[in-house]
């Protein structure tokens, strides 16, 4: 159950979310050990009745147990690293880190912002680090205040259950507390986060794996006393300064409770995470599609690919017509793999997007249910690692518990990324960093922990004295931190395979990068002979870009990379358009997501002149002559668009306009006016332009032009025949002007991604076909250098030949 599919992770998302997982499912698979151990010693303390707190044969075995659980404890933070730096050779990530660019966030200092390296003699960003020293200082110091607060705070629970035992039994007030305790561990997480992100950005850090780091640090220096503080109070204090609710002397049975409690609500949290992240949105989704189908015409998409060679036809037309990206743009954004290392509870930036406030009950429960899965998860898997290593003497089953919850979590995660958020930008990474600190830390807070639960807690020890039990104390934590640092020295951080494979790597990138190795094959029968070393750098590049497919190659590359980046910038451009305007297909016009009643459609028309509307026969006088303009509905009783327009009367043309007309018959009504037609509720309609002459109140003549015909939303010239009322004969009469109906920002921004992702696929078709050696199969789609080259070498042969022959 711990395999994970790691390439394709990686392949999708990136190095950084497949580490994520791998360390998971190591963590998962390591944990199968200590489970089977601790679970067959819980089994047999239920099934004969002994219990940790006997005194007799039952010592030996908590302090094997011990020593068991410091042992698995380095043995796997070992293991990991080795995983970890076989992940980074394979994915070609070693010394990405030191080769890591600055952070967009980071500024510099406000008076020198901008310095000249001693370094590198070139102008960089520069922020002094003593500054960044002194912020540091006083961070450190608001987060151990906020961490004493806690102590203080988890001090005064153990107090108010001392008390609430002379009012409630104890059965009942030993899982309230407890209880009480395991909720605000998550409260206070959640509380906590959005300072600690407040404070790293005060230190303004260079690059995002100083940053992260740093974060880490601060996070853990306030989890580690948020989460173990109540344990090791029950654990070494609570029997001798406010009680045990069992009456013992210690402690171990309420240890055990408290240590249950807590992963009973951590589970609780993740199973949460399905259901309020998934389940309940998806339920709104489904209620609210079959209630009000018309609220939102685009939840229909099933996800699939338009370009998908396998799709039907009617699949084929539906999915063009709803794309994939669509779907995913409604989604929150990932906010990055801090969390789902942590899991800490804290509220999601996007939560508070300007859409919120504005988008109807529809959207509101969908991202409410969104805002408890993600806010409301459980504590660090790091830091589960620490109650395993940690507190496990007094809950057997606690590995058991903590292998479930891993696999839980594993696809409680894999859910959030690939159905209940937008997919993150793929980062590189080398390895975990500080988690990997953290781990380690764990370990070390191990040795002392389980060392003080067998002299303090259980009464392995209980009839020596104080001071002979601190002897003890310091005997069995120098044993253990001694077995720990033999197995740390047993286990070979860098495996011969792997550093094979390291130097191998090297080897493959020196000889490709310098081009200068020995060769001293012995060369027989008909093969040649190639000195290496005599081998030129610039002769490789040279004879390299000589070659046309690699010319092609690195053009179609370059375009891919354009490609890439319009569509990340097309991308954003609908999410903002959706975050204002929503597109009703029914109506083929988009409505306003602040007021929902509100059509953004709108009809820009400029009307030059009418010609040909009087003559010597009917003449039309200008004074008294307007325009009329509208649009009407095709269907009958419904308001298309606003009230009619009326135009200021026209005029005769001047002399130096052209045309003059010297009867002033009214040949040629000059208007040269602008009318704004908004808002347009539909494009079944049409746009309605009538010459009416006030004088006579008479309707000269009128012209028709359906919405759908403007539908590129680009500006048109058009030159419209007006149609004569009945009984008035003569010649055509025109309309001139120029015409723009603009109904979405989303719809012409959602053609072009489309157009760019076939653009995309034909260029990832053409590379691999130049890849592989075949031709290309869209020649004429793509501008080669190589036949811009050919086609001017014929066109100067044409202008030879045409010069010869003259």
């Amino acid at each position: 159950p711990w395999a994970q599919p790691l390439m394709e992770i990686r392949a999708y998302f990136g190095e950084q979310v497949a580490l994520y997982f791998a360390w998971l499912g190591y963590y998962g698979y390591s944990l199968t050990t200590p489970t089977i151990v601790l679970t067959a010693a819980g089994i047999y303390e239920f099934v004969t009745g002994q219990s940790a707190d006997d005194e007799g044969w039952w010592k030996p075995v908590q302090v094997s147990l011990a020593f068991f659980l410091v042992a698995w404890s380095a043995l796997y933070k070992d293991g990991w690293d080795v995983e970890q730096q076989w992940c980074a050779t394979k994915w070609g990530m070693l010394d990405f880190e030191e080769e890591e660019a600055d952070r967009p966030q980071f500024v510099g200092d406000a008076d020198e912002p901008r310095r000249l390296s001693p370094i590198t003699n070139q102008n960089e960003t520069y922020y002094p680090a003593e500054k960044r020293a002194r912020t540091q200082f006083f961070n450190s110091i608001i987060v151990a205040l906020l961490a004493l607060l806690i102590l203080v705070i988890f001090a005064l629970i153990f107090e108010l259950e001392y008390k609430l035992l002379d009012v409630l039994p104890a059965s009942l007030a030993g899982y309230v507390l407890p209880l009480l305790i395991a909720i605000l561990i998550q409260w206070f997480s959640r509380l906590y986060n959005p300072i600690a992100y407040y404070l790293n950005e005060s230190e303004n850090y260079q690059t995002q794996t100083n940053y992260d780091n740093n974060l880490v640090l601060k996070v853990f220096a306030f989890e580690i006393m948020n989460n173990y503080s109540s344990l090791a109070l029950t654990a070494f204090f609570k029997g001798w300064y406010w009680g045990c609710i069992s009456g013992d002397d210690n402690c171990l049975s309420d240890l055990k409770r408290l240590t249950g409690v807590i992963f009973g609500v951590r589970f609780a949290l993740a199973l949460w995470g399905i259901v309020g992240g998934g389940c309940v949105s998806r339920s709104y989704k489904a209620f609210l599609k079959l209630v009000l189908p018309e609220a939102d015409t685009n939840e229909d998409n099933d996800g699939e690919n338009p370009m998908h060679d396998d799709v039907e036809e009617g699949d084929r037309l539906k999915a063009l017509e709803h794309p994939a990206f669509v779907d995913e743009a409604e989604l929150e954004e990932y906010e990055g793999l801090f969390d789902d290392y942590a899991e800490i509870a804290r509220p999601r930036r996007p939560v508070v997007r300007r859409r919120l406030p504005v988008i109807g009950m529809r959207r509101l429960r969908e991202r409410w249910a969104w805002v408890v899965a993600s806010s409301m998860l459980s504590s660090a898997q790091v830091l589960q690692m620490g109650l395993v290593s940690m507190f496990t003497l007094g809950l057997y089953l606690t590995p058991l518990l903590g292998a479930g919850e891993v696999l839980l979590q594993i696809r409680v995660d894999a859910y959030k990324l690939t159905a209940l958020s937008q997919r993150p930008d793929p980062t590189p990474a080398e390895s975990v960093g500080s988690w990997g600190v953290l781990m380690e830390s764990m370990g070390l807070l191990a040795v002392y922990c389980n060392a003080g639960i067998i002299v303090a807690t259980t009464k392995s020890f209980h009839a020596y004295s104080s001071l002979q039990r601190v002897i003890i104390f310091f005997v069995v934590e120098q044993c253990l931190l001694a077995l720990k640092l033999a197995v740390h020295a047993y286990i070979d951080d860098e495996p011969t395979p792997l550093a094979e494979l390291k130097k191998r790597n090297a080897h493959v990138v020196a000889r490709h990068k310098n081009a200068v190795f020995d060769d001293d094959l012995d060369v027989g029968g008909d093969a040649i002979a190639v000195d290496a070393d005599a081998l030129s750098v610039a002769a490789l590049r040279a004879k390299r870009v000589a070659r046309p497919e690699a010319k092609r190659l690195e053009y179609l590359r370059r375009k891919l990379l354009g490609c890439d980046k319009d569509l990340r910038d097309l991308r954003q451009q609908y999410r903002d358009a959706t975050a204002q305007e929503v597109y009703n297909e029914t109506e083929g016009v988009s409505y306003s997501r602040e007021h929902p009643d509100l059509a953004l459609g709108m009809v820009s028309l400029q009307v030059q002149d009418v010609v040909g509307l009087g003559s010597a026969g009917d003449p039309v006088d200008a004074a008294s002559t307007r325009l009329v303009i509208h649009v009407r509905g095709t269907e009958p009783g419904r308001a298309a668009g606003p009230a009619p327009q009326v135009s200021r009367p026209a005029r005769q043309p001047r002399a130096e306009e052209g045309g003059a007309d010297d009867l002033n018959v009214g040949a040629r009504l000059v208007f040269d006016q602008h009318f704004s037609v908004a808002p347009v509720r539909t494009t079944r309609a049409e746009l309605r332009i009538e010459v009416v002459d006030d004088a006579k109140k008479l309707r000269r003549g009128f012209a028709a032009l359906p919405l759908p015909a403007l539908g590129d939303q680009k500006q048109q010239a058009l030159d419209l025949e007006l149609a004569r009322p009945g009984g008035q004969g003569g010649r055509p009469a025109f309309l001139r002007a120029t015409a723009q109906f603009q109904y979405s920002k989303v719809v012409p921004i959602k053609a072009e991604i489309t157009a760019k992702l076939e653009e995309q696929r034909r260029l990832h078709r053409d590379v691999t076909n130049l890849q592989i050696g075949r031709d290309v199969e869209y020649e004429d789609d793509w501008d080669f250098p190589d036949r811009q080259g050919t086609e001017d070498a014929k066109e100067a042969d044409d202008d030879d030949g045409g010069g010869a022959g003259a």
